[in-house]
């Protein structure tokens, strides 16, 4: 690491903007805003326009990105590190901060074919919670020996700061997701509900003959399906709505303040790129169809009124022969 040089910034304004930091940590519910709280005050207090924020995935065996200030080095942000090799494994494995003037002249550093510029210098902290290691902050700027050891004890205190908040933010991922597919389960779904706003419409889904993928390539397989179902609702919803899995091989699209019309667009063709998809999950392939209702919120129509309606229009569109899609009656 390079000796030590003053801090570039204040210590009153230090002091603010962690304070703010802690402050909005405190009071901020959603988990993806308090990481976002968390790299730009990070990145803010390094002085630089690129920091990232890793969590470790579900499996704790690789870094996933949680929120990045600034444009990414590499193209593939979506890239997961392993922890066998690389600056942000040793940070993690070590438990402890890494702070280099040149990465790359580090032999831990690993070089990637699609990095699109220069690293230059390089601070990384590990996110800790007690015995439970979350992730990283990581920051870096084109001019080497950027960082200096103040920069480094700034870090150490974002870190301290924010990994309390951000544990409390992943057991309450623990509770409100679904361990499966990683999307919303009824205790969430009624968090989510709890913030109010728009009449809601509600869409159904229930996998037909589901029973038969499990029973042919077994519950590994079946598992696999799920998700794969679970991250096309996903991809369907706009910021202000919610992808659910009721339980089994129910889920539910929950959209906020659009017409039924739109809501049965959208639901059809969620049904119809089911229907079209093959299923491949490594040698096994599989097809599938799903039914669907559909109902919009009547006014002073309660949550659980609302879904016991889209359920009675699925389970007609289970009756009346399955992979099709039926609008509740008022």
């Amino acid at each position: 690491m390079a000796q030590g040089q003053p801090l570039g910034v204040t210590v009153p304004k230090t002091l603010r903007t962690l304070a703010v930091l802690a402050r909005h940590l405190h009071a901020e519910s959603a988990p993806d805003a308090r990481l976002r709280l968390a790299v730009n005050a990070f990145a803010e207090l390094c002085g630089t326009k690129r920091a990232s924020l890793r969590l470790l995935d579900d499996s704790g065996q690789r870094l996933t990105v949680g929120a990045r200030a600034g444009k990414p080095h590499h193209s593939d942000d979506g890239y997961l590190f392993p922890l066998d090799e690389g600056l942000l494994a040793w940070v993690i494995r070590e438990r402890a901060t890494l702070r280099l003037d040149d990465a790359e002249r580090d032999p831990r550093f690993l070089p990637r074919g699609d990095q699109q510029e220069p690293i230059g210098a390089f601070l990384s902290v590990p996110l800790l919670a007690g015995e439970t290691c979350l992730g990283a902050l990581s920051a870096t700027h084109a001019d080497a020996g950027r960082f200096t050891e103040g920069h480094e004890a700034i870090a150490e205190l974002v870190a301290a700061i924010a990994a309390p908040q951000l544990e409390i933010a992943r057991l309450q991922r623990l509770a409100d997701f679904d361990p499966l597919t990683g999307i919303l389960n009824r205790r969430g779904l009624q968090r989510w509900l709890d913030r109010g706003g728009a009449p809601l419409s509600v869409v159904t889904f229930d996998l037909d003959y589901f029973k038969r993928i499990n029973d042919v390539h077994g519950h590994a397989i079946g598992d696999a399906v799920l998700i794969e179902v679970g991250q096309r609702l996903a991809r369907q919803c706009r910021a202000g709505d919610a992808v659910v899995r009721l339980g089994g091989e129910e889920f539910a699209l929950v959209l906020r303040g659009i017409p039924l019309a739109i809501a049965v667009q959208r639901a059809e063709a969620i049904r119809l790129s089911v229907a079209n998809s093959l299923f491949v999950i490594g040698n096994c392939r599989a097809t599938l169809t799903v039914s669907a209702g559909v109902a919009m919120q009547e006014p002073g129509e309660s949550w659980e009124a609302l879904l016991a309606r889209g359920d009675r229009a699925l389970y007609l569109a289970k009756a009346a022969g399955r992979n099709r899609l039926i609008v509740a009656a008022g």
